[in-house]
């Protein structure tokens, strides 16, 4: 069973982001300009459903760099 997380989770993983402890891992994938808050949207999927997206969002990329076909043909 593919399990989504939780709004009570996504929002105690917000909190933890934005007091994230000087030095740890979150506080540093900050600093480097990772989308945080975008990892916890995902997260809030269930596998079948990141899968999905990232092959829609792969196919756009084909599509637009002139290289894709489409998943129907």
């Amino acid at each position: 069973m593919s399990k989504r997380m939780s709004d009570k989770e996504a929002e105690e993983l917000r909190a933890l982001i934005r007091n994230a402890p000087e030095g740890s891992a979150i506080a540093e994938a900050r600093k480097f300009g990772v989308d945080l808050y975008s990892l916890v949207e995902n997260l809030k999927l269930t596998p079948a459903e990141r899968f999905r997206r990232a092959a829609e969002e792969t196919e756009f990329v084909g599509r637009v760099r002139g290289t894709g076909r489409r998943a129907d043909s």
